[in-house]
């Protein structure tokens, strides 16, 4: 009983680890940062290429564009991140 109670008093109950979570420590890599917003640049001025195009729909579409890509690459990491699939 005394050995149950002398492993139970070692734990660390509520302490989270300090693992880093290797899906969100990619964006503090050197660079990271301004290689995003030159993808982003470099999508708004393929759609403003296009003639046909005014400057805000460009806007609106790269953000629309951002958006999509976001919010596909997280649905991607949510399923990746299931143990049951």
């Amino acid at each position: 009983m005394t050995n149950l109670f002398a492993e139970l008093s070692n734990m660390n109950v509520g302490v989270a680890h300090s693992d880093p979570n290797p899906n969100s420590t990619f964006f503090n890599s050197r660079g990271m940062w301004i290689t995003y917003v030159i993808i982003v640049i470099l999508v708004h001025y393929m759609l403003l290429s296009l003639p046909f195009l005014s400057v805000a729909v460009a806007w609106t579409l790269t953000n629309v564009i951002h958006n999509a890509v976001c919010h596909l690459t997280s649905i991607i990491n949510q399923i990746k991140s299931k143990t049951h699939l």
